[in-house]
């Protein structure tokens, strides 16, 4: 899990290592997601993160915004502290998807183990993409949802 600007990137599945475009090698799912419509993971006490989340600054107080606060620097905001929280939760005790369940404007809402849930819903009616799935590294076609239907 991480994030580009403010696109949110998912892994799923049996890891492997590729080489990326400089020869270096990395690890990744046998599936990714990558989020650019809302988006929130809940858990068992309520929301955890939240695409919105981006946008405020990290600890106790999100509204008390530091002079120098920059939410696209890596780290600085509250979605990058919360997601890395999650990452650390998910390393002790990695979570499972148990089911999937879609809506008829391209939302989904997958069910994971441990009493976690992530929700994604398209917000707008523009037509530029909103998510997409696909196996990384690999010539299998994307699966894309836009403001406009599904394209692959």
């Amino acid at each position: 899990m991480g994030r580009a600007a403010d696109l949110e990137w998912l892994q799923f599945g049996e890891r492997r290592t590729v080489f990326d475009r400089h020869g270096k090698p990395r690890e990744v799912g046998a599936y990714a997601l990558h989020l650019q419509c809302a988006w929130r993971i809940t858990g068992p006490s309520g929301i955890v993160v939240g695409s919105r989340d981006l946008f405020y600054a990290p600890g106790g107080d999100p509204y008390n915004e530091p002079p120098d606060f920059d939410w696209a620097q890596p780290g600085a905001n509250r979605r990058d502290h919360r997601t890395a929280g999650l990452i650390a939760e998910m390393a002790v005790s990695p979570l499972r998807v148990e089911s999937v369940h879609g809506d008829a404007v391209g939302g989904f809402r997958l069910v994971l183990s441990d009493g976690y849930t992530l929700e994604v819903f398209p917000d707008d009616s523009l037509p530029a993409e909103h998510w997409r799935l696909f196996q990384p590294s690999t010539e299998a076609e994307h699966f894309v949802v836009t403001g406009d239907g599904i394209e692959t």
